[in-house]
């Protein structure tokens, strides 16, 4: 009698606490990009600052140089080929209103610059080891300087093949080759070769590598892509031994040793790069998820990925965040808003939250490659450009995001891409913004230009100052009316162009598509090579103030 009475109390209870749920405000989302509505306007909004970039994938000539031109038999040609095809690869990257690149030079234990560690790459010429005749890196940062583009070197710093077939194990026994003169060090795996993480000599060998880039070259920045640990299944690299001799009792358990060695290389190497070059940045691209919370990490994502971080990569990129050991990362959030198991919105709301208030910026890698060429909907047809819409403003208006990268150059060519393409360089970069500022890296602003003078000429007009301050890189030019410059009201001004810095005091830009008018005034600012502008020089006063004595 007594249970039957506690059986009726619960279902009382229960059913009072299910009516209770039944009618509990519960709101309700139509899309699932709702919940991020406020970073979601109708129109797109303008930034002073934020990076754009592209990755330029060398590996297999996905990218550059094409295998037609990598193929040419006459070096002359070859090398004539070669240039112009990255130089039109950076004039779309102005054209699309970039401001950085990520360029592959390291695609495979190689190099696409002169090295004394490992051999030149053989996507330069088709033979492992053979000298291209020119220095790709070289070239490539003096013509993005040019352009006033930032260039990222990026190295992939375990792999050593893309396959392990015979003729790739032929190529591989040559001087300098990883393979031929540290057999040790390299295991297979994903049916490629690869150096093992776990051997301190290894990670040696990654860092010297590494830093031959910082010291011999001009570069902007250093940067990772996400092979660390890279397997079809976790155990598949086969460093139990590996693990036995360098783990000396250290870890318990081999996952948690693995995840001290990566993190090693990128403490390491980030004591390195800033001790050598303090202005260059560091910065990785990793999987966009970091942990899944339902796989029992309570700081992770609302996702279901597959290849998490953490987990798969053995690569802790939260920590190296949270320790400030990297200047940017560039997450590869190769998703859409509406996928189930890893939603654009809530991993670039996790990111964003991870990144608050550290001297670390948060870039967005999207997957500009995966329209019309992948089974979610969100990125076919018109889907796609509303996919697009949705992830570039978001980027924009979410404070903590301050760039967006995208996977990979060729796409922006690809013709079944251009709906997106034309969209991005007509709505969502239809604006000049500049790379955002790192405080912790130094810098300052430069001197103020002096001597502005401006001359009409037939159709547009010449602009000239001076400059004799070192410290300047480039200039940001204004266009802005006179009721503006009367006010001095410069905080809302449109990019108007920018403009390297040539040699000598003496500078000059040709606005010869933008007829002048009287009401026009120009304000010309000096940044370094970190982005800190100047004061503005106003050019076109001396008309803004005749007009004011003649009042």
């Amino acid at each position: 009698m007594l249970i039957v009475k506690r059986n009726k109390r619960f279902g009382t209870i229960l059913l009072v606490l299910m009516l209770a749920v039944v009618f509990l405000p519960v709101k309700v989302f139509a899309e699932p990009w709702d919940p991020y509505a406020q970073y979601l306007p109708s129109e797109t909004p303008i930034v002073h600052r934020h990076l754009r970039g592209v990755w330029i994938s060398t590996v297999i000539n996905l990218d550059w140089p094409s295998t037609d031109t990598r193929n040419l038999v006459d070096e002359g040609e070859r090398i004539e080929k070669s240039k112009e095809e990255l130089i039109a690869m950076l004039d779309r990257a102005v054209e699309m209103n970039m401001n950085a690149v990520f360029f592959q030079v390291s695609p495979e234990g190689d190099a696409l610059y002169k090295s004394n560690i490992v051999p030149w790459s053989r996507y330069l010429t088709g033979t492992f080891g053979k000298d291209p005749g020119f220095d790709p890196l070289a070239f490539a940062i003096e013509e993005a300087h040019k352009r006033n583009l930032e260039l990222h070197a990026w190295l992939n710093p375990y792999r050593v093949s893309m396959n392990i077939n015979p003729d790739t194990i032929k190529s591989l026994n040559i001087e300098k080759s990883v393979f031929k003169e540290n057999r040790q060090w390299v295991k297979t795996s994903m049916d490629r070769f690869v150096v093992d993480p776990g051997i301190p000599e290894a990670r040696e060998w990654v860092i010297r590598r590494v830093m031959e880039v910082v010291n011999n070259y001009d570069v902007d920045g250093i940067h990772f892509d996400d092979y660390f640990y890279y397997e079809k299944f976790v155990g598949e690299l086969k460093d139990q031994d590996t693990f036995k001799q360098y783990n000396k009792g250290q870890f318990s358990n081999i996952g948690d040793w693995r995840r001290n060695n990566t993190y090693l290389l990128v403490k390491e190497l980030s004591h390195k790069i800033w001790e050598t070059k303090s202005w260059v940045k560091f910065g990785i691209s990793p999987a966009g998820v970091w942990g899944n919370k339902k796989d029992g990490h309570i700081d992770g994502s609302n996702t279901s990925a597959g290849l998490p971080n953490y987990d798969r990569c053995f690569a802790d990129t939260k920590k190296w965040v949270e320790e400030e050991l990297l200047d940017y990362i560039a997450p590869q959030v190769y998703f859409s808003f509406g996928n189930t198991r890893a939603p654009y919105g809530e991993i670039a709301t996790w990111w964003a939250d991870v990144c608050r208030e550290k001297n670390v910026h948060l870039y967005m890698g999207q997957a500009l490659y995966k329209v019309n060429e992948d089974s979610d909907a969100y990125f076919k047809g018109d889907n796609a450009v509303l996919e697009f819409a949705r992830q570039m403003r978001m980027n924009m208006l979410q404070p903590e995001i301050m760039g967006s990268i995208l996977f990979r150059f060729k796409n922006l060519n690809n013709e079944n891409k251009q709906q997106v393409v034309n969209a991005i360089k007509a709505d969502y970069w239809s604006e000049k913004a500049l790379v955002p500022i790192m405080p912790w890296k130094g810098g300052q602003a430069p001197e103020i230009p002096t001597a502005g003078n401006l001359e009409v000429l037939y159709g547009g007009v010449r602009l000239s100052w001076e400059d004799e301050d070192q410290n300047t890189a480039y200039y940001t030019i204004y266009q802005i009316d006179k009721e503006e410059g009367a006010a001095l009201d410069l905080s809302n001004l449109k990019l108007l162009d920018t403009l390297r810095k040539k040699e000598g005091a003496a500078q000059e830009y040709f606005a010869l598509q933008r007829p002048y008018s009287d009401d026009t005034l120009y304000l010309i600012k000096a940044v370094d090579r970190l982005h800190h502008e100047s004061q503005g020089l106003i050019i076109g006063e001396k008309q803004l103030e005749e007009e004011a004595v003649e009042e």
